[in-house]
């Protein structure tokens, strides 16, 4: 069962977020303590990653986002296949794994019942239809070293699969409005949903040129 690693959010939400000094959006970054940690949030360009393995699509919403391909988001949340970082703090990752044995009821069950052990409180779920597949949306908080933190995940199983989409800040910092916007930016392509294979069939796309990794 893949779920949000605490540690990871941890470790990469707290690290942006003193980083970033703490005040408003944009105007406190020190881009140089960025870069050295990886974490340089481009601006300026639009990106869209295509996954033909798992069958969706990401563009980025606007030049707030920075898109991060599957070797990128990984360092947020090990299990997640892309992801997504906002310029204010806001993270969002997709986790997919296989669920051919659970109805949806099944699986959001199995999930939750995995959060207390994570230190994650479910404040409110509710049921929602999301690219016309039934799914849940689950709002939740947590309080790791002290710093409250907030959650926003949409489940929902396709082709067997199950889907997460989440995204999360420090509690002040994080908005639904702005989540949704990754939210939003995620669409299902046609194709049969497969596991990773070796060669992953994800294609990012930034500005004008194209890279296909491996």
């Amino acid at each position: 069962m893949k779920i949000i690693h605490i540690l990871y959010i941890f470790t990469s939400s707290v690290l942006i977020y003193f980083l970033a000094g703490c005040s408003g959006e944009n105007s406190g970054y020190d881009r140089n303590a960025l870069k050295k940690e990886n974490l340089v949030l481009t601006e300026g360009k639009q990106a869209e990653i295509v996954d033909h393995d798992y069958c969706f699509r990401i563009k980025s919403p606007n030049k707030k986002w920075k898109l991060l391909k599957e070797q990128e988001s990984t360092g947020i949340n090990p299990d997640s296949v892309a992801g997504g970082m906002h310029s204010n703090g806001i993270y969002a990752v997709v986790i997919i794994e296989k669920a051919e044995s659970f109805e949806l009821e099944e699986y959001v069950e199995l999930l939750v019942s995995t959060y207390p052990d994570s230190n994650i409180q479910v404040d409110r779920q509710d049921a929602l239809t999301f690219l016309g597949q039934q799914a849940r949306r689950l709002s939740m908080s947590a309080v790791i070293k002290e710093i409250p933190f907030e959650f926003e995940n949409t489940i929902f199983k396709y082709q067997g699969f199950g889907y997460q989409i989440s995204s999360w800040g420090v509690k002040g910092k994080f908005k639904p409005e702005i989540a949704a916007e990754f939210f939003d930016s995620f669409s299902l392509i046609e194709g049969k949903v497969k596991a990773r294979s070796k060669g992953s069939g994800v294609r990012d796309m930034e500005g004008v040129g194209d890279r296909v990794g491996n």
